[in-house]
């Protein structure tokens, strides 16, 4: 909003951001003297800055709030279940296809392991939703 340059630490998705639209300056994180020297850059290289404030105006339309928040606001107004809470496979799981490549011995210890440690409708939801995936429901 101010369409000032921006430096920021690297590693993050906003220093991808800053990187891949020419927004500023990325500095390593805890590193002083790198963080001085984008400054000291940014301050003294009038072309620099111009391009970086430029690309800032330039992006500053899609960074609002309305459009951060559009993806949360559709879910708000048409909640839905997760695939997997619903009973349904993720539509990225393929069903269908593949067998049970384990032995019948391996799934009741694994459906055993999930009773004991997380109770009997985990275990039971586990198990429901194996059998839906593997069926291709």
């Amino acid at each position: 909003w101010a369409s000032l340059p921006i430096v920021a630490t690297q590693g993050d998705s906003l220093s991808r951001l800053v990187t891949t639209h020419g927004l500023g300056l990325t500095v390593p994180a805890e590193d002083v003297d790198a963080l001085a020297e984008a400054i000291r850059r940014l301050r003294e290289d009038k072309d620099l800055y111009a391009s970086c404030q430029s690309s800032v105006e330039a992006l500053a339309p899609e960074m609002t709030w309305e459009k951060a928040l559009a993806p949360i606001m559709d879910f708000c107004r048409r909640p839905h279940r997760a695939p997997d809470k619903a009973g349904r496979p993720a539509t990225y799981v393929r069903g269908g296809t593949a067998g049970l490549g384990r032995s019948a011995r391996y799934y009741a210890r694994r459906f055993f392991a999930y009773y004991r440690s997380a109770g009997a409708k985990t275990a039971l939801t586990h198990a429901r939703n194996f059998t839906r995936a593997r069926l291709g429901r």
